[in-house]
């Protein structure tokens, strides 16, 4: 019986087929299994997302860290809008949120058109918010070419839904997709991927220890608290705007000051110090997003909730580790990670400086006014508008000095002195739940003149809650060469809605001495005038009385005399003193047998009198009343 013969095979080239099969790269496979796109199958058959080579689906954490820097762009451009429509409207930079009326509906359309251009014209040319490319993250077409205009724009028209109700529709969406789309990227038919970066996974990693950590984060925040509490020190009451302005961006630059160096260095002043660094779950480097999402959670870990965390996590990972997908490993230090937090230090530094050398900071101002610098929202009173009922008046006027809490009772200042005039409106007229007072603030000097004239010091156009008084307050610089006196205030109001105004008229007082008078260079003055034109202090037997000398003519009667004026007389023998002081109509003729008797200095007749005929006697200086007044004038001294 003959046996069959075997099967006859044949040998084929391995390489021939397997331009036919597809290829299983590294890059798709997870855990040596191959995926869908791996093996010819389309991404449905698993749900499994397509997305270009090397890039992959961005993660919702990365998402909302992208949000999260766009945002911070938005709050600033939001703010700088309200600004701006106060300066182009009252004229004031500063001014609360317009919210309600007109106002308000015109001010949030114009900004949200803005906000729609934005988003339209940053994804359709570099597919990407800034937000976005800081993350490094893509809006791409869901087979991975670039996506068109009209995708773009049906992406954006499709955000208010995904935001509304705070994002809940958005996360949802998220969450449930494969490639995590949201709605309107469902409905546009675009994925935001993230790119890939070839590295290296390493498996040896060892994990800093909760002590290390510890000690790294006291070194950290003390860096950090420098520079948020030197950006708060440069507040100053005098520039409302710009303390605005660094108030609305304080929590955006202490974000960015943790968040930047620890993107770029891969570490921290105090990790680097004790030899740590921060890197991704697989050892990787980590990205801006990772660096973003630590630092917002940061807060929460300081308490002693992040040393728990790190203590009995397997990772030793704290709550931002753990969101952001980070781990804290050691590792040598490295010279250009020195570089870059030697200049956050520096830059630290220089805030807290600046800071601490303000002279009008929050720790030398306790009494620092937030009402001027923190935003305010306009909100609906419950009562409907009214016009006043009562006529536009000022009431409860008061002073203060130094700040509107130190009243000063009574009105009385010192030079350089800041003075503050604080009083209540009543009787204002509300249109539309809108008030609209102006004021105009008037000082006249005590000589009588007007030294300041400040029209519309206050603009006051806002939505008022109540119906009770609204109160203003005005602040005036004295100078230290402010004159004594009594300065009149006139205050103005204007009710610009009712077409109404009253005045009120205050005065205060300026306390300080005038310079003192010189009397010794006038006293001076006058006695070399007197010695030229008297005859020397000598003895002369029946000299000629002098004339008329060039005295000064009477003054007016408006003006006193300050006091009486002593001038020196001459030496003349005098007869014995008689019961009364001689009269000037009773001539006294002196006695060669009695001794010189020194007269005192007796003040010159202000008057002059006309010519006396010369006797053959002394002369005699007369005496003459005052203009004004009884006037004491020292007589001769005589002798008993």
């Amino acid at each position: 019986m003959p046996f069959d013969e075997p099967e006859q095979t044949e040998l084929i080239d391995v390489a021939s087929v397997a331009e036919r099969l597809p290829e299983v790269s590294s890059t798709d496979t997870q855990l040596g299994s191959p995926t869908p796109a791996a093996l010819g199958l389309p991404p449905e058959a698993s749900g499994a997302a397509q997305s270009p080579a090397g890039s992959r689906p961005a993660m919702l954490a990365e998402r909302v860290a992208a949000s999260l820097a766009d945002a911070a762009i938005f709050w600033c451009c939001y703010f700088a809008g309200v600004a701006s429509y106060h300066r182009v409207l009252h004229g004031a930079w500063l001014g609360p949120i317009p919210t309600i009326g007109w106002a308000g509906l015109v001010f949030h359309g114009v900004f949200a058109l803005l906000l729609f251009c934005f988003y339209l014209l940053t994804e359709s040319v570099f597919f990407a918010t800034p937000g976005k490319w800081a993350c490094g993250l893509r809006v791409r077409r869901t087979d991975g070419g670039n996506p068109s205009l009209t995708a773009i724009l049906v992406r954006n028209l499709f955000r208010p839904l995904d935001l509304a109700p705070l994002c809940l529709v958005a996360l949802i969406c998220m969450e449930a997709t494969i490639r995590r789309q949201r709605l309107g990227d469902l409905v546009a038919g675009t994925v935001v991927i993230r790119r890939e970066r070839r590295h290296i996974a390493q498996s040896d990693l060892v994990y800093g220890r909760t002590l290390a950590r510890l000690l790294a984060g006291l070194v950290d925040l003390g860096v950090i608290a420098a520079f948020a509490g030197g950006w708060l020190l440069c507040l100053h009451p005098g520039r409302p705007v710009q303390s605005a302005w660094l108030l609305l961006t304080w929590p955006i630059a202490a974000v960015a000051f943790v968040s930047a160096p620890l993107a770029l260095t891969q570490s921290s002043l105090g990790k680097w110090l004790l030899g740590l660094a921060v890197v991704a779950e697989d050892g990787s480097r980590i990205s801006f997003a990772q660096a973003l999402l630590r630092t917002i959670f940061l807060p929460l870990d300081w308490p002693g909730l992040g040393a728990l965390c790190i203590a009995l996590s397997p990772k030793w990972q704290r709550i931002g580790d753990g969101v952001a997908g980070t781990v804290v490993v050691r590792r040598a230090r490295r010279a250009a990670g020195a570089i870059g937090l030697a200049v956050s230090l520096a830059c630290a530094v220089a805030v807290a400086w600046v800071g601490w050398r303000n002279p009008a900071n929050l720790m030398r101002r306790p009494d620092f006014e937030w009402r001027a610098i923190v935003p305010r929202i306009d909100r609906l009173p419950s009562w409907p508008a009214r016009k006043a009922t009562e006529p536009l008046a000022i009431r409860n006027f008061r002073s203060a000095a130094g700040s509107p809490e130190s009243k000063r009772t009574p009105p009385t200042f010192l030079p350089g002195e800041t003075a503050f005039f604080l009083f209540e409106v009543h009787g204002y007229t509300k249109d539309d739940r809108q008030v609209w007072i102006q004021q105009d603030l008037v000082i006249r000097y005590p000589d009588g003149s007007f030294g300041l004239r400040q029209e519309n010091m206050i603009d006051y156009k806002q939505i008022v809650r109540g119906t009770g008084a609204i109160e203003l307050i005005n602040n005036v610089n004295l100078p230290l060469t402010a004159m004594p006196g009594t300065y009149q205030v006139f205050i103005t109001l204007r009710d610009r809605l009712a077409g109404t105004q009253t005045m009120l008229q205050q005065s205060f007082d300026v306390m300080g001495e005038a310079p003192p008078p010189q009397p010794e260079a006038e006293t001076k003055a006058i006695q070399e005038r007197i010695e030229q034109t008297l005859p020397p202090p000598t003895v002369i037997p029946a000299p000629a009385l002098p004339g008329p000398s060039p005295t000064p003519s009477a003054p007016p009667p408006t003006s006193a005399p300050t006091g009486p004026t002593v001038l020196p007389a001459p030496m003349l023998p005098t007869p014995p003193a008689p019961e009364s002081a001689p009269t000037p109509s009773t001539p006294t003729t002196p006695t060669p047998e009695a001794p010189a008797v020194p007269t005192a200095p007796a003040p010159a007749s202000e008057t002059p009198r006309p010519a006396t005929p010369p006797v053959p006697t002394a002369p005699e200086r007369s005496t003459a009343p005052a203009t004004e007044g009884p006037t004491t004038l020292p007589g001769p001294n005589l002798p008993e």
